[in-house]
């Protein structure tokens, strides 16, 4: 084919090409933003329809149906982190069952793009996320003007950053797992970062399920407070059902204050109060379900709550050594791994105190939850002190067998030099100038050997076929430099230096 039919075809492929990558992108770019509104239609009519069922349960007075409704666009809005101010106080604790819940759903959004779109660049990626924020964040401002009445104002700002990143993170999670690039990027870390991401992941959902069993067993102690609680907020059992929603709703809320509890970080129920292992110092609580489960003071059953992060730590550990070649076991990568892991978990976990804190009411109840820079420094020192007692007692055979194997490599190479160098007793004996001291015997008998030699030398032309004066073999045995005389070798020397001199 020649050069200008070769450079038509490839213009005619790019012309082509063209058009049909950027009809793919446009598609992926279109998709995303129907998801992204997939999403907020999903959650606004779960909202308003738990919204709608309570309503038609306990009709409070003065109540219609777009005002049930109003109320489950709000709660969207709140779970968003768009807090509620009102003539009272204000009300920016969100309800992290539904923010959880709409961060799943935008993960198997991602997965589901990457998928059906065929994303399999990181440029990719990067325009359907840019998609999906756009999209939900505005769609979220708009709502506001929904939600905003006479009597509540909606705050923006926080709506804005945490509805940005709650649509963007868990949607990117979910892609770069479907494409396969987040093997890619795994794969650039430092150390096995598949084995210690694992074990991040299952540590922080071993201490939430661990959080967990231990609010049922307060709850089960205090069962008789929280009942107690519920019958005098709603008297009908209707009333009483829907108190429990709305405590279902901020369960991970609870669950997070008992994972800082545990931990030893603590959590605070509002100005001037702090629950922990050593102390505990509250004030009025409202009459609230949660609040039936904490303790008063310290105790023994408050201490029982370190079984929490040490399950985790366990679960952690034994992931993440599941995970690593029997080669990557060695104490340097098993320390890196576990140094890894704790600052992981401490990092998520500070994002969800961050993400889980806020207030109710006004005064002394506009701060509750976690601090998030207390719960990363006793979830990574906590953490990372258990995990490595875990990690080499569970892998102390391979450590032992490792340090073993580099302790007899090393005996070998000391061992190797040694015999490499020479013996002082070994050594010819030397006298004060410097040179050899043979034995006298030993030379009468090395220059017999060499008198031999040279007479059965091969004869040469001319003068060189002469016999070899015995007045030369002293020279050139003192020129040997050697311990042993190797006579072949000088006779063949003093043959050579007969016919130089003869020719």
């Amino acid at each position: 084919m020649s050069a200008p039919t070769k450079e038509l075809t490839k213009a005619g492929e790019q012309e082509t090409r063209t058009p049909s990558r950027a009809f793919n992108n446009g598609r992926a770019v279109l998709w995303s933003a129907l998801s992204a509104l997939g999403v907020v239609l999903a959650g606004l009519t779960m909202m308003i329809a738990l919204a709608l069922v309570a309503w038609s349960l306990d009709h409070p007075a003065g109540a219609t149906t777009y005002s049930a409704a109003i109320v489950g666009v709000q709660s969207w809005l709140l779970a968003n982190g768009g807090g509620l101010s009102f003539g009272g106080g204000a009300l920016s604790l969100p309800p992290l069952a539904v923010t959880a819940l709409i961060g799943y759903l935008f993960y198997r959004s991602g997965r589901s793009l990457a998928r059906r779109c065929d994303i399999g660049t990181y440029l990719g990626i990067l325009e359907a996320l840019i998609a999906v924020g756009l999209t939900y964040v505005t769609t979220a401002f708009v709502l506001t003007a929904v939600g905003t009445t006479s009597a509540v104002t909606i705050g923006l700002l926080k709506l804005g950053l945490v509805s940005g990143a709650l649509s963007v993170l868990p949607t990117a999670l979910g892609m770069l797992a479907e494409s396969g690039l987040g093997q890619q990027l795994l794969g650039r870390l430092p150390g096995p970062s598949h084995a210690y991401l694992r074990g991040a992941l299952a540590g922080v959902l071993a201490l939430i399920g661990m959080s967990a069993l231990l609010f049922i067993a307060s709850l089960i102690i205090n069962f008789s407070a929280a009942s107690a609680m519920i019958a005098a907020l709603g008297p009908s059992g209707t009333s009483g059902l829907t108190i429990a929603v709305v405590a279902m709703l901020f369960l991970p809320n609870a669950l997070l204050c008992i994972a800082a509890f545990s931990l030893g970080a603590g959590f605070s129920v509002g100005a001037g109060t702090h629950v922990g292992l050593l102390s505990v110092h509250l004030g009025p609580l409202p009459a609230f379900p949660l609040f039936a489960v904490m303790p008063d003071h310290p105790s023994a059953l408050t201490w029982s709550s370190l079984i929490a992060p040490i399950a985790a730590a366990v679960v952690a550990a034994l992931v993440f050594v599941r995970h690593l070649e029997p080669d990557e076991r060695s104490v340097a990568r098993l320390a890196g791994g576990v140094g890894a892991m704790a600052l992981t978990i401490g990092l998520m976990l500070s994002a969800f105190a961050l993400l889980g804190s806020g207030g109710i009411g006004a005064d002394r109840l506009a701060s509750l939850g976690a601090s998030p820079l207390r719960l990363f420094l006793f979830g990574v020192v906590g953490m990372a002190v258990l995990m490595a007692i875990t990690t080499y007692t569970v892998n102390l055979k391979g450590v032992v067998a490792i340090v073993a194997e580099r302790l007899e490599k090393r005996r070998t190479k000391d061992q190797i030099v040694e015999d490499a160098e020479p013996d002082d007793a070994d050594e010819p004996e030397t006298d004060e100038s410097g040179t050899d001291d043979p034995d006298p015997a030993d030379a009468a008998d090395e220059t017999d050997t060499a008198d031999e030699d040279t007479k059965d030398a091969p004869e040469t032309d001319g003068d060189a076929s002469e016999a070899i004066a015995p007045d030369e073999v002293p020279e050139a045995v003192d020129q040997c430099d050697t311990g042993r005389i190797d006579t072949a070798a000088i006779a063949a020397q003093l043959v050579q230096d007969r016919q130089r001199k003869a020719s």
